[in-house]
């Protein structure tokens, strides 16, 4: 979104304990100022849980779920379901709020219009600017990637990435899509496979990214809503030795900055992460999963700009990392603690103007500690939120789950519980996800399960709790796109976030020429100028765009003869022989004829005669025909038919 459209963008705020808001503002038709902010509900008042999934059996939960949000407002969730059922995904459209049904990624055609389904784990998924979605995902045999491109609903058929089980997929804004898989070539390589944008797109061969000889383990991939793509990864050196390198990519074209290295001969088993921001702005971060030490990172302010030094953030041993770059630049960082009283987290931020880390705070408390688990998201602004299921220690009670968010003023009350079940329900809630859209949306998803220790008998729930529809936000004025001229179809390229319909008027002058997505101009329309409007709407209401006026309608397209014209009949003295007129692109409406003898034009009403009588004085001549076709407002075009001797 370019910087006139910023005010589009929506900031998540707290207005106090157990409340959240979100001020939005409408750009639809970019008025001069932005309109007055609306405040979202609070915990309580956000839309009803939706259950998107549910099985007998398990939804597995930690690692193997994942949801993204694009910027036009479609949303993606990924799950993986237990014993051989696969990777799964649902699409919510843009400006929708229900959820769509389950669609089984996991599945490979065996030619006969019929499927085999292969276990599948680890999936993950990104959303374009364009609406295009990829998920990618590990199986026994290597992993692969689905697309369904911007525009459309269909999915493309699994394509294998690599061989080996490291697995990640970004979507550039343009719908771009960039997998990254590993291969064995005497070391686990690491890969780049980049998808051009466009529904009929093909993958392209591997690029090796990793550097050779060098086996790569823990592999992070990362995207910015501006297209910044990320990759993090972990090799081993000596005798269990880490380092860590870091490449990135415009996400665009499939070319990667070469490999900088951010850290060497760091101990076994690292906890990672790593998050990009616009303008290419990172944070990296690591922490022994074990013994002592405590999280150290460095940051980048922008793409082509130097590391900084390496900051230790935490001295205190740390068992989860996460992190975020907000729309802002502010990088977050945020890690669980074991403490005597049980389990904590705390954050830390570094505004995109600061020299060094915030002092870490706690967002959780320590008194909150069985069936802990937590997820951080970062927004657009300054914003984050953060979700998590818990419950008071030594409580017997079920897990509950709540949201902080953070704000101008730093992180908020606690928001919740969320999860709508009391805690002596016979559910348990785990494994939240929280997601923030480009717009400040937000979505909590959480597994729900009845019996936590059995395999097979009990049922499973994916369940999601999301702020209401926003309001649309212009992200590209109306525009008439293709050349106005007769026989050529156009069409009117208005684009908003989280629209849900659209209808488009097409003019000239006042007058009302077509209503439907595209139009076609008419003979009678030559000369003269087009403009489209497009209405879109959403459950919060309409708005409209009117694009400039289109350049004049040309001359259509040269007819051209898909099927040459032919001579037909008995080609002697005293015979009548006829033109076969052959076939135009497009279709001619009207002919006229010249016939040739010997090459040269005959002349009078018998030289462009529907037919041909010979005459004794002309055996053995040469004669052809050259066909015109005509058609109202098109170039007339000519052929010219295979010359026949007269006998």
């Amino acid at each position: 979104m370019n910087e006139q459209n910023r005010v589009a963008l929506r900031s998540l705020r707290v207005l106090g304990a157990g409340a959240l808001a979100l001020a939005v503002a409408l750009t639809a038709a970019l008025p001069a100022t932005a309109p007055a902010a609306h405040a979202a509900p609070d915990a309580a008042q956000l839309e009803p849980a939706q259950r998107i999934a549910e099985r007998t059996g398990s939804i597995y939960a930690s690692g193997q779920h994942e949801a993204a949000i694009g910027a036009d407002g479609t949303a993606a969730v990924v799950w993986q379901e237990a014993n051989g059922g696969g990777v799964y995904v649902s699409v919510r459209e843009p400006g929708r709020a229900k959820w769509g049904a389950p669609r089984q990624l996991s599945r490979w055609p065996l030619g006969n219009g019929k499927y085999t389904v292969k276990t599948a784990w680890a999936p993950r998924v990104s959303v374009g600017a364009d609406g295009t979605i990829a998920v990618s995902w590990n199986t026994y045999s290597g992993f692969y990637a689905s697309v369904r491109p911007g525009g459309t609903r269909s999915w493309t058929d699994p394509h294998e990435i690599g061989s080996r089980n490291v697995t990640g997929v970004t979507v550039a804004p343009n719908g771009a899509v960039t997998a990254i898989g590993a291969s064995w070539e005497g070391a686990n390589q690491l890969n780049s496979f980049f998808r051009p944008a466009g529904a009929k797109s093909e993958w392209r061969s591997a690029k090796r990214i990793s550097p050779k000889g060098s086996s790569v383990h823990e592999v992070q991939v990362r995207t910015s809503g501006d297209g910044h793509l990320a990759l993090v990864w972990t090799t081993e050196t000596g005798r269990f030795k880490q380092n860590v390198h870091v490449s990135t990519t415009n996400g665009r074209s499939g070319a990667w900055s070469p490999v900088a290295t951010l850290a060497k001969d760091l101990g076994a088993n690292q906890h990672l992460t790593q998050a990009i921001g616009r303008g290419g702005r990172m944070v990296v971060a690591w922490a022994p999963v074990s013994g002592p030490g405590g999280i150290t990172a460095r940051t980048l302010a922008k793409t082509g700009a130097s590391w900084s030094a390496a900051e230790t953030v935490s001295a205190t041993p740390s068992r989860v990392l996460q992190s975020g770059v907000t729309g802002s630049g502010t990088a977050i960082l945020a890690w669980q603690e074991s403490l005597d009283a049980g389990l904590s987290v705390k954050s830390t931020t570094r505004l995109s103007s600061a020299s060094a880390w915030s002092a870490a705070g706690s967002v959780v408390g320590a008194n909150q500690a069985a069936e802990f688990q937590w997820s951080l998201a970062a927004g657009p602004g300054g914003d984050a939120a953060l979700s998590w299921a818990t419950r008071a220690v030594g409580s017997t009670a079920r897990p509950e789950l709540r949201v902080r968010v953070l704000g101008g003023g730093g992180w908020g009350g606690a928001v919740g519980p969320i999860s709508e079940n009391g805690a002596t329900t016979t559910w348990w809630n785990s494994n939240p996800l929280t997601v923030l859209g480009p717009s400040g949306e937000m979505s909590v998803f959480w597994i729900r399960t009845h019996d936590r220790t059995g395999e097979r008998d009990h049922t499973s729930q994916l369940l999601v709790r999301s702020t209401p529809v926003p309001p649309m936000a212009l992200l590209a004025n109306a525009k008439v796109r293709g050349t106005p001229r007769v026989g050529s179809a156009l069409t009117c390229s208005a684009h908003w976030s989280h629209a849900a319909s659209r209808t488009t008027t097409w003019r000239i002058g006042s007058k009302v020429v077509g209503r439907a997505a595209s139009y076609t101009p008419r003979a009678k329309d030559r000369g003269k100028r087009l403009r489209c409007t497009v209405v879109a709407t959403n459950p919060r209401g309409a708005a409209t765009s009117v694009s400039p006026a289109s350049a004049k309608v040309g001359v259509g397209a040269k007819l051209r003869a898909t099927k040459r014209p032919a001579i037909t009949g008995a080609k002697r003295a005293g015979s009548t022989v006829r033109v076969s007129l052959g076939r135009w692109s497009p279709k001619a409406t009207s002919h006229g004829l010249r016939w040739r003898l010997n090459g040269k034009k005959v002349g009078g009403a018998r030289g462009s005669a529907k037919t041909f009588t010979v005459r004794a004085g002309e055996r053995g001549g040469k004669l052809s025909v050259t066909v015109t076709a005509k058609r109202a407002g098109h170039a007339s075009g000519t052929a010219t038919s295979r010359t026949v001797r007269l006998r």
